[in-house]
């Protein structure tokens, strides 16, 4: 499996925000973003034999930091925040 990593934009406080690419042997892949630990793209082989994403992500940094659902993320803004819980 290969991992890559890239900037994927910056936030208002200067921290940069990264994005890896997790690729195995049959080139499918997934894109995940440190922000929320947040699923970009999957992409897939069809019954065809082409790869497709199955995820609907964003195109930018910006696409995400008003993504109020959080749709796509693992972790959520306030996890491990809740004392004893």
């Amino acid at each position: 499996m290969k991992i890559s990593s890239a900037n994927f934009g910056t936030l208002s406080d200067e921290r940069e925000v990264k994005i890896f690419t997790l690729t195995n042997a049959s080139d499918m892949s997934d894109e995940l973003i440190e922000f929320g630990v947040i699923i970009r793209n999957i992409h897939l082989l069809d019954r065809n034999g082409w790869l497709e994403d199955v995820v609907s992500g964003g195109d930018d940094l910006e696409d995400y930091l008003s993504n109020e659902p959080y749709f796509g993320t693992n972790v959520g803004r306030h996890a491990n925040r809740i004392g004893d819980a």
